[in-house]
């Protein structure tokens, strides 16, 4: 089996949701993510949370990288894509709203705007969800 030589960090059971945006549009492999969160409680079931990204490659001469782990024996479950000389990936808005019924059921609803900057040649992602979870 060849391997290429790779001086990205390689990241390889990756976390999205949480740590790099709901769109799904990044893998931790050359990205600077800057973030703020703020998550409020109305009610004791209710929960809010709201998020704000900005993504950066720490390095223009290296790729975007995609995915979220190993599935795929030929990519690794990861892709990647030119950085077209930029650095600039873009910024992240993200919206979830969730809300317990009882101790072991619970609703969310999400809402994720990224707004492509040069890497993503100016193209904007939307994406939402809707999540029904029991608890045992």
């Amino acid at each position: 089996m060849y391997f290429r030589r790779h001086h990205t960090l390689f990241s390889v059971l990756p976390t999205n949701h949480l740590y790099y945006g709901y769109a799904d549009q990044l893998a931790c492999q050359n990205l600077v993510n800057w973030f703020v969160q703020l998550k409020i409680n109305p009610t004791a079931e209710l929960a809010i949370e709201a998020f704000l990204h900005r993504f950066w490659l720490a390095n223009a001469n290296d790729t975007r990288y995609f995915g979220t782990g190993a599935f795929n024996r030929k990519a690794l479950g990861f892709g990647r894509s030119a950085s077209h000389g930029s650095r600039d990936v873009g910024t992240e808005v993200e919206v979830v709203v969730s809300y317990r019924i009882g101790n072991q059921w619970s609703l969310a609803a999400g809402y994720a705007y990224m707004s492509g900057g040069d890497v993503f040649e100016g193209q904007d992602t939307r994406w939402a969800f809707g999540q029904l979870a029991f608890t045992h």
